[in-house]
């Protein structure tokens, strides 16, 4: 499913951009993944 980029506003007050998924994010998302798995127990997949 695509999706236009759109900007809320949690509930903190910062600013959050939701954008879709494309090739010029490739080679950042392994960090990404690996960091936020770091994060908590609670997810499916560890950092490792």
């Amino acid at each position: 499913m695509r999706f236009e980029e759109r900007k809320v506003l949690p509930k903190d007050g910062r600013t959050c951009v939701l954008r879709p998924d494309s090739p010029e994010y490739a080679q950042e998302m392994p960090g990404f993944i690996r960091k936020t798995s770091a994060e908590t127990e609670f997810l499916l997949r560890y950092p490792d």
